[in-house]
């Protein structure tokens, strides 16, 4: 895994197997996370993949009392985050483990959950699996929200 900082003078990128992966400060325009924003404020979010924090981020900037748990794989993401997008200062609860394993555990019950797995350019296809996607809604309160960033098929098949 490749991972690289892009500092522009203004915002710092987490760069991912050459992909933007996450960026601060959050932009205020553009990428994909404003669309991983909730439609309502929620009291607790689960967020699978953090990367450098930009999502948790603008979740805490719209309401600064929201309980987040957030999961990320790579140490090496984390700690590159850690010293240039200042993770640490994010106000949430931060484990290093694996996504797919760690939603087994005893977590409780989340109003809103962002899965947000990639790693550059590839997807975990188990992200589709009936059975991960049954153990998130088992998560969800009633009323819940389930945002997933997934690729478009339909692109990358234009693209071959």
């Amino acid at each position: 895994m490749s991972i690289t900082i892009n500092d522009n003078g203004q915002q710092k990128t987490l760069i991912v197997n050459e992909i933007a992966q996450s960026a601060y400060p959050p932009p205020t325009q553009g990428g994909y996370w404003r669309l991983m924003m909730p439609d309502r404020k929620p009291e607790r979010v689960l967020i699978l993949g953090v990367g450098g924090g930009t999502i948790p981020r603008m979740l805490l900037e719209e309401y600064p009392d929201v309980k987040i748990l957030g999961v990320e794989i790579s140490k090496e993401i984390v700690s590159a985050a850690i010293e240039h997008l200042k993770l640490d200062e994010v106000n949430m609860d931060l484990v290093i483990a694996d996504a797919f394993e760690y939603i087994y555990q005893d977590i409780g019950k989340f109003d809103f959950i962002i899965v947000d797995l990639f790693d550059g350019f590839n997807f975990p296809l188990k992200c589709l699996s009936p059975k991960f996607v049954e153990r998130l809604q088992e998560l969800l309160n009633k009323g819940g929200e389930l945002y997933m960033n997934i690729p478009n098929i339909d692109h990358a098949l234009s693209l071959i």
